[in-house]
């Protein structure tokens, strides 16, 4: 089937096709004929296709000579990546009937051998998610010419640095989470619960263009806020109290995500304290990061810092992670920037840097963070509100 020219491509044919080339490029210095993707980040990286059809199997296949992209999925879904509503910029569709066909069999359909006695190819699975059953499929139904090979993150580490086009649709998800924010803002008071607070938040960030979050809007108030991932419950908010919210406002798969703590009414004296210690932990965090430093090392210099505070045991050890493409069930890039990183930043990265802390000594916790740009003239901020603390007059 032709190329998609459907009016839903979140790129042009041409970014696509230097993204397919640049990953052939990585393809032929691996060694690899060809490359097989589960991950519905590197699917939507790779031709733009992003139906709710990551629970089935599905893939894609990039042949390492550039010859042909393949997409994978049931045939249910076929006219999402084909069609006058294709969202996909592929070389060939092959969808599939569940559960009468084999998507593993097809993906080793797809492969040209143009020869070659055997053909090495990589799979790249889902992050973090064990095996899905199309790789399982995959792999058992290999043909005799052709040896697995791991290849995890082989297309996520394409991701870690934007192109212009990306950044685009992430400065637009910060303009989303803006608005989100000040509507969070104006309605937060005492007496409302914190599903009404968290609805207030979606339905605004739905009004403003947001796609789905890879995760739901997190609220926690009062003794709740010692926990970091909580969904919204029908506890009332009341006055005297610390709240924690969270959310992704999204463009075109693009997350730019935002932590936000408040404090309603007179302020805890140990509470404001707290924060501002992390927050002058989260400046320091900020002030070590460059090109070409590990990751691991401005985070041990902010952790002094709240250990001269005598706070440190209530941070939750990750300092931030990537942001970009995600879909549920989360809104990280494949690394985590903390203590035991291995990486180094680079130019072109965006990333979330936050401070999380639970003192349950003290009945509270709180986030502060915001998401960031790396490039050449330094650390730039994305969200279009720095990160602080709110007190909300009562």
């Amino acid at each position: 089937m032709p190329v998609s020219t459907g009016y839903e491509m979140p790129f042009t044919p041409q970014e696509f096709r230097e993204r397919i080339e640049i990953l052939c490029t990585e393809l032929q210095k691996a060694g690899l004929d060809a490359l097989i993707c589960t991950s519905p980040e590197s699917i939507y990286y790779l031709c733009g296709y992003e139906g709710y059809s990551y629970t089935d199997q599905q893939c894609i296949v990039v042949q390492a000579n550039g010859s042909r992209t393949t997409l994978i999925i049931r045939d249910i879904d076929a006219a999402l990546a084909n069609g006058d509503a294709g969202q996909a910029c592929i070389d060939e569709l092959r969808p599939y009937r569940y559960p009468v066909d084999d998507p593993g069999a097809l993906a080793w359909g797809s492969l040209v051998r143009s020869g070659a006695a055997s053909l090495r190819v990589g799979v790249e699975r889902v992050p973090e998610e064990g095996t899905p059953p199309v790789v399982a499929r995959i792999a058992e139904g290999a043909p005799p010419w052709a040896t697995l090979v791991t290849a995890d993150n082989m297309v996520g580490r394409l991701r870690i640095r934007k192109r212009p086009a990306e950044l685009a649709y992430m400065r637009q998800a910060a303009a989303i989470a803006k608005d989100g924010l000040d509507v969070a803002f104006a309605y937060l008071r005492p007496g409302i619960s914190e599903i009404d607070f968290a609805s207030e938040i979606e339905y605004r960030l739905r009004q403003c263009g947001s796609q789905e979050s890879g995760i739901p809007t997190l609220v926690e108030s009062g003794p709740r806020t010692t926990a970091a991932h909580s969904m919204p419950t029908a506890r009332v908010i009341r006055e005297g109290e610390p709240v924690r919210f969270a959310f992704g406002a999204v463009r075109r798969r693009y997350h730019v995500t935002t932590y936000q703590s408040a404090f309603l009414g007179n302020v805890d004296q140990t509470y404001e304290r707290c924060f501002n210690a992390s927050r002058e932990a989260l400046d320091i965090l900020r002030s070590g990061i460059k090109p070409g430093v590990p990751m691991s090392a401005p985070c041990i210099t902010a952790r002094k810092v709240l250990e001269n505070h005598g706070i440190s045991h209530g941070n939750m050890g990750r300092w931030g992670y990537g942001v970009g493409i995600a879909f549920e069930p989360g809104w990280g890039e494949p690394y985590a920037i903390n203590e035991y990183a291995t990486e180094t930043f680079k130019t072109g990265m965006t990333f979330c840097l936050h401070v999380t802390m639970s003192l349950p000594e003290h009945s509270f916790g709180f986030t502060v963070g915001a998401d960031y740009l790396l490039d050449a003239g330094g650390l730039h901020l994305i969200n279009q509100v720095e990160p602080a603390l709110r007190i909300i007059n009562t």
